[in-house]
Formats: structure tokens, sequence, C-alpha cells
């Protein structure tokens, strides 16, 4: 799974944490990136692209993408994680 993003608004170094969790939060996050993004400008986009490996949805439902920048969460997508019916073979 991929996720892009395009970011704007930034001043210098911003440290940032992209995380997808379950929708409660109840559990420790599935997936995250970590890391610092420069903007030159507050007017600069600063696009990101991040490829998930090895991310295993416990069950089907609501999870969310959050995305923090020194510290304070910024943005949040929903995403919703279906069953698929198994395919008799």
């Amino acid at each position: 799974m991929g996720v892009y993003m395009a970011i704007t608004n930034g001043r210098g170094t911003v440290p940032f944490r992209l995380q997808l969790t379950d929708v409660d939060e109840e559990r420790e996050a599935l997936w995250f990136a970590e890391g610092e993004v420069e903007f030159s400008d507050p007017r600069a986009v600063v696009e990101l692209d991040f490829m998930m490996t090895g991310v295993t949805f416990p069950t089907p439902g609501e999870y969310r993408f959050q995305f923090f920048a020194c510290g304070e969460r910024i943005m949040e997508r929903r995403i919703l994680v279906n069953q698929l019916p198994e395919v008799p073979q």
C-alpha cells in the first residue's frame, strides 16, 4: 500500500510522524513513519510518499491515517477495510 501527501505552510525544519491506527486508537499503531521535512518558504508545497510493506489489518473496519507535525495532530483521513469473500479454487 502506498501513501502520498502534499503539505504546505511549514516553517524551517519540521519533525513529523505519519501513522495508521484503528479508529478507536485501542492498539499500537499498525504502521508509522517518522522524519523531518524542510520548508524553504511557508508557501512551498512539500510532497511525501511512503510505501507500506507488511501491514496486516487485524479486523475489517475503519482505520485512520494521522499526520503529526511538531507533535501536534495536523490532519486525519479515514479508510475502510473490508473482508473479501473467499473465492473457491
